[in-house]
């Protein structure tokens, strides 16, 4: 038997890194963590590509850090836990 085929015992919630609470914070699910994500990335392209004709719009490719922090977050919860 896997460590992949092995049920998760999961850690608590509350007992999450800090970083992994603050971004998941008010998202109760994996599928709604990665409606979170998945907006980020296209308010992330759609800014990278408007910002060739409005430069302004640049700005909004900093959304990047909320790609890479759900990432982030959802790989963690799937490794470590489980979600509720």
């Amino acid at each position: 038997m896997s460590t992949e085929d092995a049920p998760k015992v999961g850690v608590e919630r509350r007992q999450w890194p800090f970083l992994v609470r603050f971004i998941l914070w008010g998202l109760g699910s994996r599928r709604s963590a990665l409606a979170c994500f998945w907006l980020t990335v296209v308010v992330t392209g759609s800014s990278a590509v408007a910002s060739f004709r409005y430069p302004l719009a640049l700005v909004g490719v900093a959304w990047i850090v909320g790609v890479i922090g759900y990432g982030w977050a959802i790989r963690w919860v799937d490794r470590h836990s489980r979600w509720n």
